[in-house]
């Protein structure tokens, strides 16, 4: 069965992945992507467009894609208070990754299949830096193109920097990449 928000979030995807090759960052290779919406989490959730990347200087970036028919920059707050992309997030997940060393290896049918040893490093990684990424979110107005790339602080709060805005844009040919996914996901 199709999902109906599936062209939503691809064009949210697509919104990242361009915003990754303007700032000149790479997927980590390590990360491998688990979760999709609502998930065993306890009662949160981790979003389908959360990455995990590596600057230019090779330091680790979280990443979140965002995708609405509005103007909105804001991030979820899970029942702990912390919010997406905050260190406090980082680290829970981290050791809640790291928890699951006993599965490397073998077999499964998670999304991402089975976990591996550089995974455990990744999170490792995270762990020892308790949760501290560099955090970058992308927001992108599906009935406008417009895209917001925005810089958050260790508390998942938009940062305040003079470059704010400087990495913004808008989302070329909008029309025929939704009319693409449509096709490809369903309305």
């Amino acid at each position: 069965m199709k999902r109906s928000h599936q062209t939503t979030e691809s064009l949210g995807e697509l919104a990242l992945e361009v915003t990754m090759k303007r700032l000149g960052i790479q997927s980590d290779p390590r990360f491998i992507s688990r979760y999709h919406g609502l998930d065993s989490m306890g009662v949160e959730a981790l979003p389908l467009g959360e990455r995990i990347g590596l600057d230019s200087e090779r330091q680790l970036v979280g990443l979140e894609a965002k995708a609405t028919t509005m103007d909105s920059k804001s991030l979820n707050t899970h029942v702990d208070g912390s919010r997406q992309l905050s260190w406090k997030a980082n680290k829970k997940l981290a050791k809640k990754m790291l928890g699951k060393r006993h599965k490397v290896n073998q077999p499964s049918t998670r999304q991402g299949g089975a976990y591996t040893q550089g995974e455990m490093a990744l999170y490792g990684a995270i762990d020892v830096l308790e949760g501290r990424k560099r955090l970058i979110s992308t927001h992108l107005n599906v009935t406008t193109g417009q895209v917001w790339v925005i810089e958050r602080n260790g508390f998942g709060d938009i940062q305040k920097t003079s470059a704010a805005g400087a990495h913004d844009f808008v989302l070329d040919d909008l029309p025929a990449l939704t009319q693409l996914f449509k096709e490809r996901h369903g309305p």
